[in-house]
């Protein structure tokens, strides 16, 4: 460091030091931490059925910010009504951070019976899907989308393909 007095250098050479610490606490921060997390679903053999009053986990995401940030949770699937039977039915879609009270995202109606008799169709199939922000604070937080039959009575109601992503975005 040429033009520099001895002083000047030993605080050049402490401050270079003091900034590269602080960086590697960063990056170490930043590599701990889970900012993502996702569930996908191809399979088209169905292994979750809603019914009745029980609520079903359809999936469950977990993120880890190091920081107070912002959480989209988004997720896709179908729910198909495979008999009229006990239909007309709804089905209510819900997030839920940390085991908290469930927050209601979507409902949608499904099993028609004019889709049988008057369209021919041989089942009827509704998109549910939604999205939700949660606020978080750093540390470990887990996500459960839950749907749950609201009316109706039928006793098999499909889920199909499940899709879901937790994203963190930092304040």
């Amino acid at each position: 460091m040429p033009g520099l007095n001895r002083h000047q250098r030993i605080r050049c050479s402490v401050f270079a030091l003091g900034a590269a610490v602080c960086l590697l606490e960063t990056v170490s921060a930043l590599a701990d931490e889970k900012t993502f997390d996702y569930l996908n679903t191809t399979s088209p053999h169905v292994t979750t059925f809603v019914s009745g009053a029980e609520t079903v986990e359809v999936s469950k995401l977990t993120v880890e910010p190091s920081v107070s940030s912002k959480v989209l949770i988004q997720f896709s699937s179908t729910v198909s009504a495979e008999s009229a039977d006990g239909c007309p039915c709804s089905v209510r879609a819900m997030v839920s951070m940390d085991g908290g009270e469930p927050r209601i995202v979507k409902r949608i109606n499904v099993g028609s019976p004019a889709v049988v008799s008057l369209q021919k169709y041989p089942f009827d199939r509704q998109a549910l899907d939604g999205s939700s922000v949660f606020e978080v604070t750093p540390g470990k937080h887990t996500f459960s989308i839950l749907f749950k039959q609201v009316s109706g009575s039928s006793k098999k109601l499909e889920i199909n393909y499940p899709n879901a992503q937790a994203i963190v975005f930092r304040n």
